[in-house]
């Protein structure tokens, strides 16, 4: 809307402003015809107002020269960079503006992959890890056609729903890990709400991953947290944010693709991705945008 406004005040104006040179240019044409007859000359019959000398009722003037000057141009090309220079910013908002309504999207969609693996697995909510595989790795492996993952090392990842389109760039670690889905194994873009697993009800991970006998990723019980029926108000329960972990390669330890109620202040999302607010799936599929001074206590725990 601003953009068409700025468009048409900028066009009307330039308009205006080559019809008053071209009002300029024609009197200079008067008064060269006035002081030489170098240049062909012709009759014209002009109104009174225009008139400056008169010879028998009509006015000879020289022929009305074309083009502008030097000078002319420069305002016209000044203008016109004032111009840009006034909407290139409006552009590159409405560019990041819709890169954080793809994200959005992205963790929608995320949200009903989610819906979808509570459904199929007795709705038992995403353990962070496991046997050394991250929650993202198994979301990736179970659902890769629903998720987007690149296939190979060229791959698109600004396609799969666990990246953001501001985040789309993959590590680049050093082989074999310098493939596209390396990334996506490492969290993504996203970082996992993991209350329920760390302190829910049957005792955290330590108890619940010893009942289990390991934690083999190839296992779908490995990957079991708590049911989602643990979660007090499912409306008010963030599942995701986006992530602020650095760059990793194979040999870095990290943890920040997952958070609760004992460390979340320390991994609120990265408030420099999208200039300000963070990105936020909640566990019932809505997603939005909240600065991270904003963020609730009891949008973390399981039991608020």
């Amino acid at each position: 809307m601003v953009f068409g406004i700025l468009c048409c005040f900028g066009f009307y104006f330039l308009i205006d402003f080559l019809n008053w040179v071209s009002y300029l240019g024609w009197l200079g044409g008067i008064a060269t015809a006035l002081r030489t007859d170098i240049l062909p000359i012709q009759r014209l019959n002009l109104p009174s107002e225009h008139v400056i000398g008169a010879r028998s009722g009509a006015l000879w003037v020289g022929m009305i020269r074309g083009g502008f000057t030097l000078i002319e141009l420069l305002v016209v090309i000044s203008i016109i960079a004032l111009l840009i220079g006034i909407l290139l910013p409006a552009l590159s908002q409405a560019k990041r503006s819709a890169r954080v309504m793809l994200c959005l999207s992205h963790q929608r969609q995320l949200g009903v992959v989610h819906q979808i693996h509570l459904d199929e697995h007795n709705s038992y909510l995403i353990a962070p890890t496991a046997g050394g595989n991250l929650w993202s790795w198994y979301l990736a492996t179970e659902y890769a056609n629903a998720i987007n993952v690149p296939k190979g090392s060229d791959g698109n990842l600004a396609d799969c729903l666990l990246v953001c389109p501001e985040d789309a760039e993959d590590y680049g670690a050093a082989p074999p890990n310098d493939y596209a889905f390396y990334k996506i194994e490492r969290g993504g873009s996203y970082a996992l709400n993991f209350d329920n697993y760390a302190s829910g009800p049957s005792g955290g991970w330590t108890a619940m991953g010893g009942a289990r006998a390991g934690y083999d990723p190839q296992v779908d019980a490995s990957w079991q947290a708590e049911k989602v029926d643990v979660i007090q108000v499912p409306t008010d329960h963030v599942l995701l944010w986006d992530t602020n972990n650095d760059r990793v390669d194979g040999a870095s330890p990290f943890t920040e693709y997952r958070f609760s109620r004992g460390d979340y202040l320390t991994r609120l999302p990265d408030d420099e991705r999208h200039a300000g607010p963070g990105n936020l799936l909640f566990l019932d599929g809505h997603a939005r945008s909240v600065r991270g001074e904003e963020i609730e206590p009891q949008w973390i725990t399981w039991d608020q």
